[in-house]
Parts: C-alpha cells; sequence; structure tokens
C-alpha cells in the first residue's frame, strides 16, 4: 500500500512542475510580445512628437532621420538605419519605418512581427 501513495506523490509533483513550467513559458512569451508592442509604440509615438513640434517645418530630411535614428539607437529597437526613410519641403514632412522584429524562444522564431509606421505632417 505505500507505494500507491508514493507514485500518487509522485505524480502530483509532475504535473505541477509540469504545469508551473507552461506557465512559466506562457509569461515569458507575454513579456516578450509586451516588450516588442512597446518598442512599437515608442517609435510610433517619437516619430508623431517629432512632426508636432512647432519648428518642425525647419527641419530637412536628413535631421529628420538623424534624429529618428538617434532615438532609434537610444531605445536599442530592432530598427536599420536604411529602413527610415524620411522626406521634408516646405508643405510637407513625413517618416516612413518599416522594420521586423522576431519572437524567439529557445533559437525557435515563434512569430514575426512586420511593423510600418507611416506619419505626415502638412502645412
Amino acid at each position: 500500500m505505500r507505494t500507491g501513495k508514493n507514485t500518487e506523490s509522485g505524480i502530483i509533483r509532475l504535473t505541477t512542475a509540469f504545469r508551473l513550467s507552461v506557465l512559466g513559458l506562457f509569461l515569458y512569451c507575454a513579456f516578450k510580445v509586451g516588450h516588442i508592442y512597446y518598442d512599437y509604440f515608442l517609435l510610433q509615438t517619437y516619430a508623431r512628437d517629432m512632426l508636432l513640434v512647432p519648428k518642425s517645418y525647419n527641419y530637412t530630411a536628413e535631421r529628420l532621420h538623424s534624429k529618428f535614428d538617434k532615438y532609434v539607437v537610444k531605445i536599442s529597437a530592432p530598427v536599420s538605419s536604411t529602413s527610415i526613410k524620411t522626406y521634408a519641403d516646405k508643405e510637407k514632412l513625413s517618416i516612413d519605418v518599416e522594420y521586423t522584429d522576431y519572437l524567439v524562444l529557445f533559437g525557435y522564431d515563434l512569430h514575426t512581427f512586420e511593423f510600418k509606421i507611416t506619419e505626415v505632417r502638412e502645412y
């Protein structure tokens, strides 16, 4: 009779360990996805705010590009400098960014997130 109780106790421990590991993986993935979307919303908000600066009509395309690129480096977002497209003239300013981020777990790509940020300000 004693072996049955030990086996039952072992199964309960094994089941609990499995459930906790699944919960841990789920929470880790949720944290990573949250971080990916947080970076996206930071970049989108910064692009919008940068174009809403009162004297932004004086910006050149190169200045917009360099300011946005510095911010990308500051927050360590996975955006390459070549994927940032800026346009500036006397009537319109725009920033276009396309980038991809990956949810990776144990070296496997679980999901690919493709983002496109387009902000335009016309005068």
